[in-house]
């Protein structure tokens, strides 16, 4: 994951990146310039070294998943093979359903 992407046109907020290509994420804009809503939309695929542009580089290690309508994740999608759960911090952990942290 790829923090404050600056290019020669915009600034992302964030993106996702293989060393192929990147997923640069944006708040939606109207036309007057306010934000639609809370989601983060793709806005642009970059075919070049985003790493160099960012302002951070996170490695994802953990991706979860869970209902809309369940406050806390049930799911693991995703966990590095070097990793555990026990390597989260607490307020990740937090956010883990009780059965999902008792795997």
């Amino acid at each position: 994951m790829l923090e404050e992407i600056i290019t020669n046109t915009k600034t992302y907020k964030f993106g996702t990146a293989n060393l192929n290509f990147t997923l640069c994420l944006a708040k939606e804009i109207d036309d007057k310039g306010n934000e639609k809503g809370d989601c983060f939309v793709v806005e642009s695929l970059r075919d070049e070294d985003c790493f160099s542009k960012s302002k951070t580089a996170f490695t994802v290690t953990h991706i979860f998943s869970k209902s809309n309508d369940v406050k806390k994740y049930t799911d693991i999608l995703y966990m590095d093979s070097s990793t555990s759960l026990d390597d989260l911090p607490e307020a990740i952990l937090e956010m883990l359903s009780d059965e999902l942290k008792h795997r």
